[in-house]
């Protein structure tokens, strides 16, 4: 009997006059864009009621262009100015300020895992703690390693030795005019692969075994392929191969080079990763892969080549970056002449300790307050990561509840650091850097809700497990 009604129907339909058909056509389509477009995002949404601008709401394709603009930052952030601390910036994607948010979205025992932006962060077909979507599996990889990033583990005398070392090989580069950007990410892609690989960490401050020529990785391509990497990762990875495609992209502008970001250093880690595995096993037990060694299938371990090397890849990567970047806003900010005062402030602080052939000892910086203060403010405004770091409920029936907006499973909810750095009634005149702020007592009530709300290395279980390695060499280089 169906059959024969859906013949029927169709017969129905053939006999319609073509202009009627078309008609019809017409406007199922209307319906269909109107459903899409006004329908859904305005009215039966479940984000419907959240403010943001309308055009965001409707389509995803907004946030794409900003993104390609590199606008995204900025773009947020002045939305949060304008609409409060939760906006909505595309059909299903929520942007969140605040203590509640960072709270449920990022602390103890969350419902909220990464989504699957974090796959661009896999290598070697697996992923390393930093890609790891559940929150069990990352809180498991971290318990094999935190230590090795604890602030006791770094001011340990053989650990301190080797960041001396890397300060007074940069300090050697140090005559005349220089390029802070380039020897400051050259300083710290030597700290973090001497304290990852041991004795086959990069010598690129002394440009031994062209390491230096890795630093190609980390300055200027990465920004021109992130916006295409977090919306196209498939078609990126194609149009960066060489050909035809590429050459097309490049002439559009779409891509700018044509190898994705940190080709080179993921290859020179995973050799790095076999080179140790040959040549350093039990000749030392100070870096962090002598640690995760014992999980590797050698030790007896389920770590394969890739898993190790991926790992070790992944901390190389961040680590280079991240301190860096921090330093070179950090020089280019109290070099300024009318930051002239702080420069002064500073060096009467560091003429009460001592330095040995113009190295000091971490232990002893780590105790000047004006030095902690700079530093912590030049993270506050100058976040080495400023942008989005999206969540996602995954769990089907899971739903909580931020600022009275319910979240369904699915919807992206992001915080990020620019912001939350910026907030005027923690930070009066946020945007100002004045290290003197950080001057108060850690008891008061404000210099807690200051450390509180500083997000720059995020925080929860998943915060930022590199945090002392941005820190101390940057005391120490001081």
């Amino acid at each position: 009997m169906a059959a024969i009604a859906d013949m029927a129907l169709l017969e129905s339909f053939q006999d319609l006059p073509s202009a009627s058909l078309q008609a019809i056509v017409l406007v199922f389509v209307l319906v269909y864009f109107l459903h899409e477009l006004v329908i859904y995002p305005f009215y039966t949404s479940p984000l419907a009621n959240v403010p943001g601008p309308k055009l965001y709401a409707i389509t995803k394709w907004r946030m794409v262009w900003t993104d390609f603009t590199k606008q995204r930052t900025k773009t947020i952030h002045e939305m949060h100015q304008k609409y409060g601390n939760v906006v909505r910036i595309g059909p299903d994607d929520l942007h969140f300020s605040g203590d509640e948010p960072m709270r449920i979205i990022y602390g103890a025992g969350t419902v909220f895992s990464k989504p699957a932006f974090y796959n661009l962060f896999s290598a070697y077909g697996v992923r390393p703690m930093f890609a790891m979507i559940g929150n069990r599996d990352h809180g498991e990889r971290r318990k094999t390693i935190s230590n090795t990033y604890a602030k006791s583990y770094i001011l340990s005398p053989s650990v301190e030795r080797l960041l001396q070392d890397k300060v007074t090989d940069f300090m050697n580069r140090v005559h005349g005019t220089i390029d802070v950007v380039t020897e400051f990410h050259l300083l710290g892609l030597d700290i973090i692969t001497a304290h990852v690989y041991g004795p086959v960490g990069t010598k690129a401050l002394k440009r031994k075994d062209g390491n230096e020529t890795l630093l190609n990785d980390f300055i200027g391509p990465k920004s021109t392929f992130m916006w295409s990497l977090v919306h196209f990762p498939d078609i990126s990875e194609m149009v960066c191969a060489p050909g035809v495609l590429n050459t097309i992209a490049k002439q559009l502008r779409i891509v700018r080079k044509t190898s994705l970001p940190y080709s080179t250093m993921r290859q020179f880690c995973y050799d790095n990763t076999i080179r140790y595995l040959k040549e350093c096993v039990g000749s030392e037990n100070t870096s962090v892969m002598s640690k995760m060694l014992k999980y590797h299938v050698s030790q007896g371990g389920d770590w394969s080549d890739a898993e190790l090397a991926a790992e070790a890849g992944d901390h190389s990567i961040a680590g280079s970056d991240t301190t860096s970047e921090t330093l070179t806003y950090l020089v280019w900010q109290i070099s300024r002449p009318e930051y002239q005062h702080i420069q002064s402030k500073l060096q009467k602080e560091l003429n009460t300790i001592t330095f040995t052939n113009g190295v000091a000892k971490l232990r002893a910086v780590d105790k000047l307050p004006y030095l902690n203060s700079i530093i912590n403010e030049a993270l506050r405004v100058y976040p080495a990561i400023p942008m989005s770091e999206p969540r996602v409920i995954l769990e089907p029936g899971k739903e909580v509840s931020i600022y009275g907006v319910r979240i369904p499973p699915g919807t992206i909810c992001s915080m990020q650091p620019y912001t939350e750095n910026r907030i005027p009634e923690v930070f009066p005149d946020p945007d100002k850097f004045d290290p003197n702020r950080w001057m108060i007592s850690k008891d008061s009530e404000h210099y807690r809700a200051m450390n509180r709300m500083m997000w720059s290395f995020s925080s929860g279980g998943r915060g930022c497990i590199g945090l002392q390695y941005v820190l101390l060499p940057g005391k120490c280089l001081t």
